[in-house]
């Protein structure tokens, strides 16, 4: 499930699956570089790092929601991003 709203200056997106969530004592680890709960042959565990980091570019955030009943990742968008000259570099 896909939602949305405006809180402040963001958009907030929440993208809901039917999974049970996060172990606790994964929590703090899964948007680490390489860190992955798959095998070798099924990712490499960058998925997660590589958002958070792109969306920390336009200055949103990207976390996960321990307090959903489901595996649940909220996305914080700004309304308007400035132009920055650091972000032809990201």
């Amino acid at each position: 499930r896909i939602e949305r709203r405006i809180v402040a200056e963001m958009i907030e997106v929440r993208v809901t699956d039917a999974g049970p969530g996060i172990p606790a004592e994964l929590q703090e680890r899964i948007m680490v570089p390489f860190f992955t709960t798959k095998t070798k042959d099924r990712g490499t565990g960058l998925g997660l790092s590589i958002a958070r980091k792109n969306m920390e570019s336009i200055g949103g955030h990207l976390r996960y929601d321990p307090d959903s009943p489901h595996t649940c990742f909220i996305l914080e968008i700004p309304l308007a991003v400035q132009q920055r000259g650091d972000l032809a570099s990201a």
